[in-house]
Parts: structure tokens; C-alpha cells; sequence
């Protein structure tokens, strides 16, 4: 969208173009940190992984660093971006307890007695690893630590792009969201 139109702008614009680039930064760090020590992909797993996991936040990031379009990113932003994530685990750990049996596709474990099934480890209410050092609690309060910690990971990263974002336009502010710019508006 960027290419097709480089000047794009308006609220859900600038309000998308901060979300994906924490989300994928976020991504990128937690599966190198805490999901790339203990998942081993095989076949096209290791291309796709590859993209998914290494290539495409490191694209993103430049993407952004060197091409913006900026400055656009207010601290509003910043507090609305996690949306989508916290959308995400709500209808994830929704969807862990409703599923007692893993997928189909999800990697061969024996279970014994059927279990919640959730995706990825540091949301697992049945024993989630910690992401914080030393704080290793078990079910729904081990996984709101980790949440809360993703949180805290996602904001600092949010004020990081918006410091970026200004720092990189001469700590111009965001180009106002008026009317009398008709052409930028429709482009949101």
C-alpha cells in the first residue's frame, strides 16, 4: 500500500502502520527468545519459518527506518496499537479452553487425560513457561504475567517507534488529519 501510495494517511492508517510494526517486532523477538530454543521446524517449515520469524520483522523495521512515511505517530497510537493483540489473546485463551484435544496439525505430545490446548507455550494455562526470570507461577496467574509482560514489551517498543518516528522528521509532530487535504484523507 505503501508503494501504490506513499503519502497514504488518516486515523486508521497511521493507527494500522503502528499496530503491524509493534506486533511483527514483538513476534520477531518472542520466537527468537523464548519459541525458537524448543520448536524445530522441518521441510517448508524451516523456509516459512525463516520469513515469518526473521525476515519480515527485520523488513518491516527498515521498511520503516528508512522509507516512513513520517512523521505520523502520536502517542495516541501508541495506546490504541494493542487492539489487535489483546483481541488476539482473549480469543485465544477463549479458544484453549473450549479445546480439550490439540489440532490436527499441532506438534505429536502426549497428553494423557484430555487438556486445555493453547499454541504457544508462555499462554499454555495448563503450565506456562515464564517470560519473566525467577517468576515462574503456574496457570491463569503465570500466564497474566506473561501477558502483562508482553504488554509492557509492546508499549516500550510502541514509544520507541514513536521517538524513532520523530527523531528520524526532525521531532516534526504528525502532519495534521485535516479536511482541506482531501486527497490524503480518502487514501486512509
Amino acid at each position: 500500500m505503501l508503494v501504490a501510495n506513499p503519502q497514504r494517511d488518516g486515523h486508521m492508517w497511521r493507527w494500522f502502520r503502528m499496530t503491524s510494526l509493534v506486533m511483527i517486532t514483538v513476534t520477531g523477538l518472542v520466537y527468537a527468545i523464548v519459541l525458537a530454543p524448543i520448536y524445530h521446524p522441518v521441510g517448508l517449515g524451516v523456509y516459512t519459518n525463516l520469513g515469518f520469524h526473521y525476515i519480515v520483522p527485520w523488513a518491516t523495521f527498515l521498511g520503516f527506518r528508512l522509507f516512513g512515511p513520517r512523521p505520523r505517530f502520536s502517542r495516541s497510537e501508541v495506546f490504541t496499537m494493542l487492539t489487535i493483540p489483546v483481541i488476539w489473546l482473549v480469543y485465544t485463551l477463549l479458544r484453549g479452553l473450549l479445546t480439550l484435544q490439540p489440532p490436527p496439525e499441532a506438534p505429536a505430545v502426549v497428553l494423557g487425560e484430555p487438556q486445555h490446548w493453547y499454541p504457544y507455550p508462555f499462554i499454555d494455562v495448563n503450565d506456562p513457561s515464564p517470560l519473566v526470570p525467577g517468576v515462574d507461577l503456574g496457570g491463569y496467574a503465570g500466564v497474566a504475567v506473561n501477558i502483562v509482560m508482553i504488554v509492557i514489551l509492546g508499549l516500550a517498543f510502541g514509544f520507541m517507534f514513536l521517538g524513532l518516528d520523530r527523531a528520524l522528521s526532525r521531532k516534526a509532530k504528525p502532519t495534521p488529519l485535516a479536511e482541506s487535504s482531501p486527497a490524503l484523507a480518502q487514501s486512509s
